[in-house]
């Protein structure tokens, strides 16, 4: 499994070994497709490509999945560097999947499941398919999984099960089904 923590700050590269940058958080839209990825480029590559570097952070361009050649300790893109002026954007489409972490999961009656830990991304078909979710000690112990003093409870929720994304994200499930989310660990007790 690979999850947007993963890929986030990887070296991206192009097809003639010339490094652009680093990977930035890709972006999703709503139906949890990643249309584009982010690329912060490296200064002495911005300036090669005239893009200009914002007031704050680094300058990015965008580019879509069916760019990467693959992904693995780094990103390497299909294209060498003088092609791919004519393969970015310049401005992003959807929401950056970094954003989504940490915001409050919550089922029926809004009930406090957990926080977004990470996103897992299904690779082959550039989506997101499940949320990792950080459950809360409160909720753990509701639902009969009790945990130790430094213990921790993680749930892969399937995106299939997100109503809606705002400041919270709301599932459609309350905590009898929510369990069977839940991922068993071995106690180090």
């Amino acid at each position: 499994m690979t999850t947007v923590k993963d890929i986030l700050n990887k070296t991206v590269i192009t097809r003639d070994a010339r490094v652009l940058g680093k990977l930035g958080s890709p972006l999703v839209d709503d139906a949890w497709k990643v249309p584009q990825l982010s690329i912060l480029l490296s200064r002495d590559v911005a300036d090669r490509m005239e893009i200009r570097k914002p007031f704050f952070g680094s300058p990015r361009i965008f580019v879509e999945p069916s760019e990467v050649s693959s992904l693995s300790d780094n990103l390497v893109l299909t294209r060498k560097l003088d092609e791919m002026p004519d393969h970015i954007q310049k401005r992003g489409v959807g929401t950056e999947a970094q954003s989504l972490l940490g915001r409050r999961v919550q089922g029926e009656e809004e009930y406090a499941f957990g926080d977004t830990e990470d996103l897992a991304i299904d690779k082959a078909h550039w989506r997101i398919s499940e949320l990792i979710v950080d459950v809360r000690r409160k909720a753990a112990d509701d639902m009969g999984y009790p945990m130790t003093i430094f213990g921790s409870c993680k749930a892969k929720v399937p995106v299939r099960i997100v109503e809606e994304v705002r400041d919270t994200v709301q599932l459609a499930v309350g905590p009898e089904e929510f369990k069977n989310y839940i991922v068993r660990t071995r106690s180090r007790d």
